[in-house]
């Protein structure tokens, strides 16, 4: 047999006539897209890198096999999570729990929430993030969002209320992570005590 550029192996002139077992070989080696009825149907299948499977069970959501992470990932990977929190003034605070909003989500359990005002970033990649927060009262003095890394030592965008304003929004358009890392939103408001934050973070991994 001979394999060849794009990996998939054919017979040569010195060979044995084996028809049968010499189709399913080149076959199950091209790169095409496998259907799957299931996760567990997907997960019974013999992975190699790069390898694409469509979801039935999903819609025909596309998931490639990543050998260096050994894990699926997603062809659209996208999340939006929510948060309500009362904030004290005078203090940094964040967005408190936050729920994901399946409705608006196609994620597959890629992105997360650890913990309070944070979420984790499944690996290497290129990601954008969006945080919109609004106040149940205007802001009075000084009022801002942002966006840092998860030890709170990095801002990586930030975004000032103005006073007599309820709303604000932060993004980043293209966020690029080495590893799994966890970001963070933190919010701080000298608006007296007594208010509701609520928020929604939007996540995308785009490369």
């Amino acid at each position: 047999m001979q394999t060849l550029q794009n990996g998939v192996p054919v017979p040569t002139n010195s060979d044995p006539y084996n028809l049968t077992a010499d189709l399913a070989s080149a076959f199950n080696a091209a790169d095409v897209v496998t259907r799957v009825a299931s996760k567990a149907a997907r997960d019974a299948l013999t992975k190699k890198d790069g390898m694409a499977i469509s979801r039935l069970d999903l819609g025909g959501q596309i998931e490639v096999w990543d050998a260096d992470t050994s894990s699926w990932s997603l062809g659209i990977q996208h999340a939006e999570f929510t948060g309500s929190t009362s904030p004290t003034g005078g203090a940094q605070w964040g967005t408190g729990p936050l729920s994901l909003d399946s409705a608006m989500s196609r994620n597959g359990g890629i992105f997360t929430s650890p913990a309070n005002d944070k979420i984790s970033l499944p690996g290497v990649g290129l990601y954008a993030v969006s945080v919109r927060v609004q106040l149940s009262v205007n802001a009075t003095g000084t009022t801002w969002v942002s966006i840092v890394n998860d030890a709170n030592t990095m801002t990586y965008s930030s975004y000032d209320i103005q006073p007599g304003n309820a709303s604000g929004a932060v993004s980043l358009p293209n966020l690029y992570v080495p590893a799994t890392q966890n970001i963070r939103i933190v919010f701080y408001s000298t608006t007296a005590t007594g208010y509701t934050l609520t928020s929604r973070i939007r996540v995308s991994r785009i490369g």
